[in-house]
Formats: structure tokens, C-alpha cells, sequence
């Protein structure tokens, strides 16, 4: 048995009409209520892989037609990676930034274009975790600074 209980927030504000800033906070309990192996009794630990805090910003500048920039910032909490809590994952945060443009070609037809950056500031953190991992295989790097580019049309 397990219990998941917390509160999820979410706040938008539009501070002028090229400016808002959005933000959505997650705080959680995630345990095993009882958990009873041939390894050992769980119950009470926390449930490895989820992290109880996270918290999400945005501020953008949404500019003439579609242009735009968005600096994005997230945090990520603390976890663990096994059922008997001995191994933690510390907590990280993450900058992100994206702008891009729109053009509109005649008719109803837009083309976009964007840029962005993700782990801006090349901060080293985990993608994935491997609950329960064997021989101590439990972490999966994350790539560092990502530069990506796309385009869209919308008719």
C-alpha cells in the first residue's frame, strides 16, 4: 500500500500586455504505507523515483504579432532511488530560454520559427533514475547545454 497526497499550485500573471509570468509549484508526499519483502520492511520510506517538490516559472515577452522570448526556470527536489532509501538524488535547477518569430505569408498561412536553449547553464543532473538499480547502476546523465531550432506552419 502507498499513499500520494499533496497540493499542486499554479499562478498566472499577465503584469502588462508583452509581459507575463506563470508559475506552478507541486508539493507532495509520496510513501509506502506498507511494504513488507524478503529484503526488508519498507513501510514508512519514501516511494523512489518522485521527487515531493517542483516548481516551475515562466516569464514571457509575447511582442508584435509572434514574436517572443520565454525564460524558464525549473527546480527539481530531492528523491531516492531504491525502497530502502539509501540512495538520494540531490535536488537541481534548470534555466531554459526560447524566442522565436512568426511571419504571416497571405491568406490564413503562418510560419514560425524558433531557437532555444535548454540547461542553459550547463548544470549536471540526472534524466533518469533506475529504481532499485543493480550493482549501483541506478543513475542515467542528462545532457548538458542543448541548443535546438524549428519551424511550423500553420494554415
Amino acid at each position: 500500500d502507498s499513499s500520494r497526497d499533496g497540493i499542486e499550485l499554479a499562478l498566472g500573471w499577465q503584469m502588462t500586455p508583452s509581459w507575463r509570468l506563470d508559475s506552478a509549484l507541486t508539493l507532495a508526499r509520496y510513501e509506502f504505507d506498507e511494504y513488507d519483502t524478503q529484503d526488508g520492511n519498507y513501510g514508512g520510506n519514501r516511494i523512489p523515483g518522485l521527487p515531493e517538490q517542483t516548481w516551475v516559472n515562466q516569464l514571457t515577452w509575447q511582442g508584435f504579432d509572434e514574436r517572443f522570448a520565454t525564460l524558464e526556470t525549473q527546480y527539481i527536489g530531492d528523491m531516492v532511488a531504491d525502497d530502502a532509501n539509501d540512495v538520494a538524488i540531490d535536488d537541481y535547477w534548470l534555466v531554459n530560454l526560447r524566442a522565436g518569430d512568426g511571419w504571416h505569408l497571405g491568406g490564413d498561412t503562418l510560419l514560425k520559427g524558433y531557437v532555444g536553449v535548454r540547461n542553459l547553464f550547463d548544470r549536471e543532473h540526472f534524466a533518469n533514475v533506475r529504481l532499485n538499480g543493480s550493482y549501483g547502476r541506478y543513475y542515467e546523465p542528462a545532457p548538458g547545454r542543448t541548443v535546438y531550432a524549428g519551424m511550423e506552419v500553420a494554415f
